[in-house]
Protein backbone atom coordinates (compact mmCIF):
# COMPACT_ATOMS: atom_id res chain seq x y z
CA UNK A 1 0.00 0.00 0.00
CA UNK A 2 1.77 3.38 -1.79
CA UNK A 3 -1.06 5.93 -0.05
CA UNK A 4 -3.99 5.99 1.98
CA UNK A 5 -6.66 8.94 2.23
CA UNK A 6 -10.08 10.09 3.51
CA UNK A 7 -11.97 12.33 1.15
CA UNK A 8 -15.96 12.61 0.78
CA UNK A 9 -16.55 10.10 3.36
CA UNK A 10 -15.18 7.63 1.32
CA UNK A 11 -11.77 6.24 2.46
CA UNK A 12 -9.37 5.31 -0.35
CA UNK A 13 -6.03 3.11 -0.20
CA UNK A 14 -3.60 3.27 -3.38
CA UNK A 15 -1.75 0.58 -4.36
CA UNK A 16 1.36 1.43 -6.95
CA UNK A 17 1.59 -0.92 -9.30
CA UNK A 18 4.98 -3.46 -8.90
CA UNK A 19 7.39 -3.64 -11.93
CA UNK A 20 5.56 -6.42 -14.22
CA UNK A 21 2.63 -6.08 -12.59
CA UNK A 22 -0.90 -4.86 -14.44
CA UNK A 23 -2.18 -1.20 -14.12
CA UNK A 24 -5.59 -0.74 -13.53
CA UNK A 25 -7.36 3.31 -13.90
CA UNK A 26 -8.94 5.14 -13.05
CA UNK A 27 -8.83 4.23 -9.32
CA UNK A 28 -10.94 5.28 -7.58
CA UNK A 29 -13.74 3.98 -10.42
CA UNK A 30 -17.34 4.33 -10.85
CA UNK A 31 -18.12 3.25 -14.45
CA UNK A 32 -15.42 1.68 -16.44
CA UNK A 33 -11.59 0.83 -15.79
CA UNK A 34 -9.03 0.19 -18.10
CA UNK A 35 -6.54 -3.08 -17.10
CA UNK A 36 -3.08 -2.84 -18.66
CA UNK A 37 -0.89 -5.85 -19.14
CA UNK A 38 3.00 -5.13 -18.53
CA UNK A 39 4.62 -5.05 -22.40
CA UNK A 40 7.36 -7.56 -20.17
CA UNK A 41 5.38 -10.45 -20.19
CA UNK A 42 6.47 -12.90 -22.76
CA UNK A 43 3.00 -12.92 -23.84
CA UNK A 44 3.07 -9.83 -24.97
CA UNK A 45 5.07 -10.97 -28.46
CA UNK A 46 2.41 -11.50 -31.41
CA UNK A 47 3.32 -15.55 -31.83
CA UNK A 48 2.70 -15.86 -27.66
CA UNK A 49 -0.52 -16.88 -26.56
CA UNK A 50 -2.68 -14.46 -24.92
CA UNK A 51 -3.04 -14.45 -21.30
CA UNK A 52 -5.81 -14.65 -19.11
CA UNK A 53 -6.78 -11.79 -17.11
CA UNK A 54 -9.07 -12.41 -13.79
CA UNK A 55 -10.63 -9.67 -11.41
CA UNK A 56 -11.69 -11.00 -8.11
CA UNK A 57 -13.60 -9.21 -5.51
CA UNK A 58 -12.19 -8.63 -1.40
CA UNK A 59 -13.40 -12.33 -0.64
CA UNK A 60 -10.99 -13.83 -3.68
CA UNK A 61 -14.14 -14.47 -5.90
CA UNK A 62 -13.96 -14.43 -9.80
CA UNK A 63 -16.02 -11.33 -10.97
CA UNK A 64 -13.89 -11.24 -14.39
CA UNK A 65 -12.57 -13.44 -16.47
CA UNK A 66 -10.87 -13.28 -20.13
CA UNK A 67 -8.13 -13.44 -22.63
CA UNK A 68 -6.51 -10.05 -23.27
CA UNK A 69 -3.29 -8.55 -24.69
CA UNK A 70 -2.19 -4.88 -24.13
CA UNK A 71 -5.33 -3.40 -22.33
CA UNK A 72 -9.13 -4.22 -21.49
CA UNK A 73 -11.61 -1.86 -20.95
CA UNK A 74 -14.33 -3.32 -18.10
CA UNK A 75 -17.57 -1.66 -17.32
CA UNK A 76 -17.83 -2.04 -13.34
CA UNK A 77 -21.11 0.42 -12.92
CA UNK A 78 -22.78 -2.55 -11.99
CA UNK A 79 -20.30 -4.08 -9.60
CA UNK A 80 -21.02 -3.15 -5.51
CA UNK A 81 -18.84 -0.85 -3.94
CA UNK A 82 -15.67 -2.56 -2.54
CA UNK A 83 -11.99 -2.97 -3.40
CA UNK A 84 -10.78 -5.67 -6.38
CA UNK A 85 -7.55 -7.23 -7.58
CA UNK A 86 -6.75 -7.63 -11.17
CA UNK A 87 -4.23 -10.46 -12.43
CA UNK A 88 -2.91 -11.76 -15.64
CA UNK A 89 -0.86 -14.88 -16.36
CA UNK A 90 2.34 -13.91 -15.18
CA UNK A 91 2.12 -10.90 -13.86
CA UNK A 92 1.54 -9.35 -10.27
CA UNK A 93 -1.66 -8.55 -9.24
CA UNK A 94 -2.82 -4.74 -9.23
CA UNK A 95 -5.65 -3.57 -6.38
CA UNK A 96 -8.52 -1.17 -7.42
CA UNK A 97 -11.47 0.19 -5.71
CA UNK A 98 -14.90 0.65 -7.02
CA UNK A 99 -17.40 3.75 -5.32
CA UNK A 100 -21.04 4.87 -5.76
Amino acid sequence: IDRVGFQSGMAWVAELPAAGAVSVWPNPARGRVTVSLPSALPSALPSAPVPRVTVTDALGRVVWSGAARGEVGLDVSGWPPGVYRARAEGAAAQAFTVVR
